[in-house]
């Protein structure tokens, strides 16, 4: 081979040189924009995770009150209380889940395992599971949360923001005067009329006569004053009185 046919062999490999790294460049953009891909992808799945996270204490809390209010309006305790409560949740969560995923089409699983009492008696604990999968990335997690029955929250349902009173209401007194008359409830507070002195009076109770139309707070409301025993001092009469006036409740 002449000079000429190295030069040429030489000009060819110079050309090709452009054409190699312009394929390399072009594969590091295709992983690039995979791994990209990837992390977006992982990144709505965690996201999401916590929107049904969120959401589970204003269900949880939502399901309680309604659950209660059936209570009061017809004195009728709840059998199995944590089950029945657990599944209305859940069909809650279902319905919520169903909305979002047409709307997304993501797919959500979210099951709530237990509901129970927790260690501050103003708290029940919920255990759930939530799962969410968008094309290959799957995203899983155990979650237990102290739902608080005490307060008014806002709510907020995913990207939707509503609010309203969630006051949960006292059950016990519906349940336990539901055969000794009539209670009422008026602004927030029940007023007993004669039953509460019935029921007391049917218990042995002396100096039941005492509780003749007197009344109590309807909603669920820790006492701020701790503690219990400070009601009974002499030279806090004003606490007791703050107590009663509020309807505060004691536990």
């Amino acid at each position: 081979m002449d000079n000429k046919g190295f030069v040429m062999s030489g000009l060819a490999f110079l050309l090709i040189i452009p054409s190699i790294i312009l394929l390399i460049v072009l594969v590091n953009m295709i992983n690039l924009d995979d791994s990209s891909n990837i992390m977006m992808t992982t990144d709505t799945a965690f996201h999401i995770s916590g929107d049904v996270e969120r959401n589970i204490p204003i269900l949880t809390r939502q399901t309680i009150k309604e659950t209660t209010e059936n209570v009061v309006q017809t004195g009728n305790p709840v059998s199995n209380s944590r089950g029945v409560i657990k599944n209305r949740i859940q069909t809650k969560m279902n319905d919520l889940i169903s909305e979002y995923q047409n709307n997304t089409g993501i797919n959500i699983q979210c099951n709530i395992l237990s509901v129970d009492s927790s260690s501050d008696p103003f708290e029940v604990e919920i255990n759930s599971t939530i799962s969410v999968r968008k094309d290959n990335i799957s995203y899983n997690r155990n979650v237990i949360q102290k739902v608080p029955i005490i307060g008014l929250q806002p709510t907020k349902m995913f990207s939707e923001e509503t609010h309203e009173f969630n006051e949960i209401p006292d059950p016990l007194p519906f349940i336990k005067c539901k055969n000794y008359g009539g209670l009422k409830v008026n602004m927030g507070r029940i007023t007993y009329g004669s039953t509460l002195s019935n029921y007391l009076s049917k218990k042995g109770v002396k100096n039941c006569t005492l509780y003749e139309n007197s009344s109590s707070g309807l909603y669920i409301k820790k006492c701020p004053f701790d503690p219990y025993i400070s009601h009974g001092n002499s030279n806090k009469s004003q606490t007791l009185k703050n107590c009663i006036e509020n309807g505060y409740t004691h536990i």
